[in-house]
């Protein structure tokens, strides 16, 4: 890997944050809608069980400052099976 690539690779993160922070920002509802998508992908094509993918979409939703916890937990239940 190139000397320079850690730093392209720190920017493009600070990049897909700062536009995740803003879409966030403008409709949190449909952030969390996608994320839910994403996670119903993962649980479906890579094996990883529904707490592992609950607990890193509530630790990514917790770093966003997730608005009301209802819409939260209401997009989640979508993927944990309406518990």
């Amino acid at each position: 890997m190139p000397p320079d690539a850690d730093d392209d690779l720190a920017s493009d993160r600070a990049l897909a944050d700062a536009i995740i922070r803003d879409a966030f920002r403008r409709d949190a509802d449909r952030v969390v809608a996608v994320v839910a998508e994403v996670i119903e992908r993962l649980k479906a094509k890579r094996g990883y069980s529904a707490q592992e993918l609950e607990a890193a979409a509530r630790a990514l939703l917790d770093e966003l400052s997730a608005g009301p916890a209802e819409v939260v937990d209401k997009r989640l239940r979508r993927f944990d099976g309406g518990r």
